[in-house]
């Protein structure tokens, strides 16, 4: 078990499943000599931007936010996705972006009839970004994505969603930048900026499917609990088993720009 400096932790896992299972894994990952993980991403932009990306060597970090309708004040994101191309809309959708600029959901419940969600994201083409930037990156700097949570519905159990796994982003201050190496991208840790929790949407309600790209203002949350390496979660959960763990707690929130 490895424990990072934002609370997540890494274990040791074995998997079972059909015969050749690793012919049917999805990415490329690498182990470091530190005995950490750098996993393979892609940062897509368009052949105007690419020359002056790796002229410099650095990857600037924006201000968008996930939703990539309004800037951020303490916070900035350099993003990355595991998709190699971005050849058409269900691509775009995958990253939080849309041709015309909206994305719709619906919710589940146990309702009769599903509410649906249409919310305004980022404007994008497949157009544009036809140009990449592929590089390893350490899994220790990467921000933890958002969740939704699914109530147990017809005797089947609950369960939590990754939201936007194809999404990935380095959280940084203001201003900052990731050093573009030939094949990895690296951060000073001073430039990292963390957060002690993500948003966590309940997927009944309308509030709950915005909540993860509304991240900035949502009180839909779930705390990170900083783990020792002493203590795993199992063992955390068995010994704090149905105790109010929130209570108290006063996190940061990622504050937007003024309009």
């Amino acid at each position: 078990m490895k424990c990072y400096e934002d609370g997540s932790q890494l274990y040791r896992c074995e998997l079972s499943g059909p015969r050749q299972i690793a012919h049917i894994a999805s990415g490329r990952a690498r182990r470091t000599a530190a005995g950490d993980f750098e996993i393979l991403l892609y940062h897509h932009t368009t052949p105007a931007s690419l020359g002056g990306i790796l002229g410099s060597r650095e990857l600037w970090s924006s201000a968008w936010n996930l939703q990539g309708t309004r800037r951020l004040e303490n916070v900035a994101y350099t993003y990355f996705t595991s998709l190699e191309k971005i050849g058409d809309d269900d691509d775009l959708h995958r990253i939080a972006m849309a041709s015309n600029g909206q994305i719709s959901f619906q919710t589940t419940s146990s309702r009769e009839t599903e509410a649906t969600l249409t919310l305004n994201v980022y404007r994008g083409s497949t157009k544009g970004r036809t140009s990449t930037v592929a590089r390893y990156v350490p899994v220790d700097i990467l921000a933890a994505p958002h969740l939704y949570f699914h109530h147990s519905i017809m005797l089947k159990p609950a369960w939590y969603e990754i939201v936007c796994p194809e999404i990935y982003r380095v959280g940084v201050k203001p201003g900052a930048k990731l050093a573009l190496g030939n094949d990895a991208v690296g951060c000073g840790r001073g430039s990292l900026k963390l957060f002690d929790h993500v948003a966590l949407g309940d997927t009944s309600e309308l509030s709950g499917l915005a909540a993860p790209y509304d991240e900035e203002t949502t009180d839909q949350l779930m705390h990170t609990e900083m783990l020792g390496e002493d203590i795993d979660l199992f063992q955390f959960w068995r010994r704090n088993a149905n105790t109010d763990q929130v209570s108290g707690r006063t996190p940061e929130a990622r504050v937007l720009e003024p309009r």
